[in-house]
């Protein structure tokens, strides 16, 4: 805590802080005053119903979102690197949501969730070819398309589920603020975790960035492996 405290916090950074500490306790006090499971999202189909659904697929149920952030987040995980990575990524994602929830795409559930860990395998791979702690250029079009894939997943996920969705637009405006206060709350704890306690560490890409993007490329595999063994 001393060492956190002693730290120096740019504007930024401290608002990225406070907003993650609100997201977390935020989300507390509306998961406990109503179920965020898919049938009580079915029968209260309210503005904030919604936006519990799409925190919780970002954060306890989207664990495929949470390695995929963690493994573009860990190469290079400064403030200046975070924002335009997550801009690529988010708007990818919610242009596909987007066409997704309207009908336009019906994506295969199986090929789906194996390009959603392939894409993890992708990023995780980069990392460990990378020389520098460096974004290159490579890695904004492999956000962008896998943006594109994981907002795909979410949205299938939300017609999937069997909810009502007889106001589309509402629905996916709630829907994604949702998902992008998720998306907040990992980033900002990722942040804090990597970008200010462990980024200095000396060695940081050797002993971190390559055993974790490693780990993450290996179960990526092993769950592409698993969810296709399902459909022979």
């Amino acid at each position: 805590m001393k060492y956190l405290i002693s730290i120096k916090w740019s504007n930024g950074e401290k608002s990225l802080v406070l907003l993650t500490l609100f997201l977390f306790s935020f989300q507390i006090l509306l998961s406990n005053t109503m179920a965020g499971q898919l049938g009580a999202i079915e029968q209260q189909g309210n503005f904030l119903s919604f936006v519990n659904l799409g925190f919780n697929q970002f954060t306890s149920t989207g664990i495929h979102r949470i390695l995929f952030i963690t493994a573009f987040f860990i190469l290079c995980p400064k403030s200046e690197a975070l924002i335009p990575q997550s801009l690529v990524f988010t708007a990818s994602y919610l242009v596909a949501e987007w066409f997704t929830i309207h009908g336009f795409i019906e994506p295969n559930t199986y090929i789906l969730n194996s390009l959603v860990m392939l894409s993890i395998f992708a990023i995780g791979l980069e990392n460990i070819l990378a020389r520098k702690l460096k974004v290159e250029n490579t890695r904004y079009l492999l956000l962008f398309l896998a943006g594109l894939i994981h907002g795909a997943a979410l949205g299938n996920d939300l017609v999937s589920s069997g909810t009502s969705l007889s106001k589309p637009i509402a629905t996916f405006f709630s829907y994604s603020l949702g998902l992008i206060s998720g998306e907040i709350l990992v980033l900002g704890v990722l942040f804090i975790l990597f970008g200010k306690l462990l980024a200095e560490k000396a060695d940081y890409k050797k002993w971190i960035v390559n055993p974790i993007s490693a780990a993450l490329a290996i179960f990526s595999l092993y769950s592409i492996f698993k969810m296709l063994s399902l459909t022979n």
